[in-house]
């Protein structure tokens, strides 16, 4: 039967032994075009710990740039923002002026929202980029992570000096550090707290109650969220708080689902317009990046657009299929597109079967 060959295949995904641990599955499918849904998840919130179920919440690392990116194309839509004016029309032009100052001179005032949102301005990680900060995963800091102090050490560890290129709109080089000066841009123009501002025009409107931008926020639920791994590593036991805007939501597949779903239905924008913005890509290896989504088509897959993260945590979206997906493997190694390459076979059968929820139609997003 599909829906017993699902079961199967999400918990041979599960392996808590081994140098990189899977401890748990958690996935979300539907189809408008097809109207049903299906939700499946197997394993545990650690290893040795309890059982994951559809109430677990999950770390979105990297998707979490999705969610800023719609705030940003909110703010454009509304006026507060615009695209190609210059950084320093809304912050400090002394701060503008010095985060990119590499041997060809200052490039701070090249640096503008698109560019930041397509990762197009050159700007070093300030993640990658220093060895230091990642070994804070493994060891816990003294003192929680505010942007204030990641601004800090990017300074004091010289990566304003440091740029990969002068800012160009046709040269795309992924780096955190354009979604923290986004996220940054985002409190300074709406005067407040990144998570106050995610809360107020993304989770309401959609009752993503499980929803919290963690370590700046308390968690709405006392449930524990999914630990990742990074090999053995259990990171979920660790205050990685340096994410942020660039990697710091935590929700549950449910939401995540809700949020993905109406994010490309343009349920998040007043103009259809804005909604194209998403898909205004630049070429990369893999296909184009967007405003906080890529496009590629992995081998034995259809086209997608979507986003990934770091603890393979993803949203994808088949327009061919109509299908949309997402869901996390927590572990840093794991192969989350293999994972989709035998799913998807699996899923409209499985539906079909009754394995599946009818929902109503949202339209194609045609991407």
């Amino acid at each position: 039967m599909p829906g017993r060959a699902l079961r199967q295949l999400l918990r041979a995904s599960v392996d808590t032994t081994g140098p990189a641990p899977v401890p748990s599955v958690l996935l979300v499918a539907s189809s408008p075009r097809g109207r049903w849904h299906w939700a499946g998840q197997a394993g545990w919130v650690r290893n040795g710990g309890a059982r994951v179920d559809a109430r677990t919440p999950v770390r979105l690392a990297s998707v979490t740039k999705t969610f800023t990116a719609a705030v940003v194309l909110q703010l454009v839509e509304e006026g507060r923002l615009a695209l190609d004016v210059p950084l320093t029309a809304y912050l400090p032009a002394g701060f503008v002026d010095s985060l990119h100052a590499g041997p060809g001179g200052p490039a701070g005032r090249q640096l503008t929202v698109r560019r930041l949102l397509r990762h197009t301005t050159g700007l070093a990680d300030y993640i990658l980029a220093e060895p230091s900060l990642l070994a804070g995963v493994h060891t816990p800091p003294a003192r929680p992570w505010t942007p204030r102090r990641l601004w800090q050490s990017y300074f004091a560890r010289g990566l304003h000096l440091r740029p990969l290129f002068w800012p160009n709109d046709s040269v795309h080089a992924y780096s955190d550090t354009n979604y923290l000066l986004l996220g940054t841009l985002i409190e300074w123009v709406c005067g407040q707290p990144l998570a106050a501002v995610y809360r107020q025009r993304i989770f309401r409107p959609l009752g993503l109650r499980s929803a919290y931008l963690e370590y700046h926020e308390p968690a709405p639920t006392r449930r524990a969220a999914a630990h990742p791994y990074w090999g053995r590593t259990d990171v979920g036991r660790l205050p990685t708080g340096f994410d942020w805007g660039g990697g710091g939501l935590a929700m549950t597949t449910r939401d995540l689902h809700t949020f993905w779903r109406a994010l490309l239905a343009g349920r998040l924008f007043r103009q259809p317009a804005t909604r194209l913005l998403l898909f205004d890509w630049v070429a990369t290896p893999a296909g184009g990046y967007g405003a906080g989504l890529a496009r590629a088509q992995p081998p034995g897959l259809p086209p997608l657009v979507g986003h990934a993260g770091f603890y393979k945590a993803f949203v994808a979206y088949f327009p061919e299929l109509d299908l949309y997906l997402c869901g996390t493997l927590n572990q840093a190694h794991a192969d989350h597109v293999e994972l989709v390459r035998r799913l998807l076979p699996l899923l409209p059968a499985a539906a079909r079967s009754g394995a599946g929820l009818p929902v109503p139609a949202a339209g194609n997003p045609r991407p």
